[in-house]
């Protein structure tokens, strides 16, 4: 077989802490051209640090090299607390409570940032590729045997989530107009051929953990999601099972990224709910 293309080096910084809001994962911090692999190799460090150089290949494969502080800080001209906080905060994004958690302790994040309410996902393709193999071991919990598990095909499955980190958005050229996905991006080809276009992927990467099967009573048709939408699901709105501990309960929070919904928010998408049926009563 032959050997994989670069196509683009994606710099990632991993995240281990206690911060809230499943603060335990990766953030790309910025893009390099393919013609920077020779030197990423040359400094690569050989033991692990908190910095990852994702070597991407024409065929969707990705190789890891680590860097240290110093070699970062020299990549993009920036103090590395400064990059570690840009890290954070884009995991942040997600979640009000991280971004004011963050920034008590790191002197360049922004406090107070808003939650996507949208469900739309500050995360690329292989954070949630990691995410999925995470979660793997704790769905068991919740039933989930291994004759549900799979792992995805290159472009073969789909994904349930819009993931806005647009370093893993699909590019091409097209020849109408039309919007065909969810938040997609289209502009004039300045060769005057087309158009050019961007939206979120609608495929995993080869090889992310995936849950499947006949969904739909009567008339069953075939359901999927990654491990990852499925951890997030079972913690969102269910109790802690019999049969974890409370630290795998902890874990599986951070995992999904999430917390089971409280009373509080329930009782408060009613009052939106009366409200809005109220609304429309009004100009009936």
């Amino acid at each position: 077989m032959a050997e994989p293309v670069c196509t683009h080096i994606v710099i990632t910084l991993i995240v281990h802490d206690d911060c809230p809001g499943g603060m335990d994962g990766f953030a790309a911090i910025g893009r390099l051209p393919a013609s920077d692999l020779g030197r990423i190799k040359a400094v690569a460090s050989p033991t692990e640090t908190q910095w990852i150089a994702d070597i991407w290949g024409d065929c969707g494969h990705y190789d890891d090299h680590f860097l240290s502080d110093e070699t970062v800080s020299e990549i993009f001209g920036k103090p590395v607390a400064e990059l570690v906080s840009r890290g954070r905060q884009r995991l942040a994004e997600i979640n009000d409570d991280a971004a004011n958690w963050l920034a008590k302790r790191h002197p360049f994040v922004r406090p107070f940032l808003p939650t996507n309410q949208s469900g739309a996902l500050a995360m690329n393709l292989r954070i949630l590729k990691k995410l999925s193999k995470r979660a793997v071991p704790l769905l068991a919990h919740f039933r989930i045997g291994p004759d549900e598990l799979f792992l995805a095909e290159r472009r073969d499955n789909h994904l349930g989530v819009l993931l806005m980190d647009r370093s893993c958005w699909d590019r091409g050229r097209s020849p109408h107009a039309d919007l065909i996905h969810e938040r997609e991006i289209k502009r004039p080809a300045r060769d005057g051929k087309g158009w050019v276009y961007m939206h979120p992927p609608v495929h995993p990467l080869k090889g992310t953990p995936m849950i499947g099967g006949m969904d739909g009573g009567e008339q069953p048709e075939w359901s999927e999601q990654t491990a990852w939408e499925a951890l997030r699901g079972f913690v969102r709105w269910n109790d802690k099972p019999s049969t974890m501990t409370d630290a795998e309960w902890a874990l599986a929070q951070r995992i999904a990224r999430t917390t089971p919904v409280t009373d509080e928010e329930i009782n408060a998408w009613m009052a939106e709910d009366e409200a809005a049926t109220d609304l429309e009563e009004l100009f009936a």
